[in-house]
């Protein structure tokens, strides 16, 4: 058994700054994913991250949860994060993203606008990201 400190703070260490960069790069990921849904749907990124309506007017409340639920979708598609990581990027519980994929799943059937609403949101984060659309 190995009672060295100094080897002991050294893994750890490298183990956060190996942990770092898989975060940063989700992170990176649901960024590009928040900012380019939020374009895509015509909503505020403030009020798509933090879970706030700052307009009501028309349908905005009902675009804005379904551009939650696009994002929601989108994350869990595109990275490996947590359930809970991605929900806590968007100010929701962890059960939020599985409805989401749930929902979107059903919804991509049913208005196939959605679909197209979804593809032109990938092709611009991957974009921004430097994968065309592929993560």
């Amino acid at each position: 058994m190995n009672l060295d400190p100094n080897s002991t703070k050294q893994n750890v260490q490298e183990g956060d700054k190996r942990l770092s960069s898989v975060d940063h790069r989700g992170q990176s990921v649901v960024d590009a994913i928040q900012w380019t849904t939020a374009k895509v749907f015509g909503v505020s990124l403030h009020d798509l991250a933090f879970g706030t309506s700052t307009l009501h007017i028309n349908d905005y409340a009902q675009q804005l949860r379904l551009a939650r639920m696009a994002g929601l979708y989108l994350c869990r598609k595109h990275t490996e994060l947590a359930g809970g990581t991605i929900a806590r990027a968007f100010n929701r519980r962890t059960p939020a993203v599985a409805y989401a994929v749930r929902s979107i799943g059903r919804l991509i059937t049913e208005e196939p606008r959605l679909g197209e609403l979804l593809s032109e949101v990938e092709r611009e984060f991957g974009s921004a990201i430097g994968t065309n659309g592929q993560a």
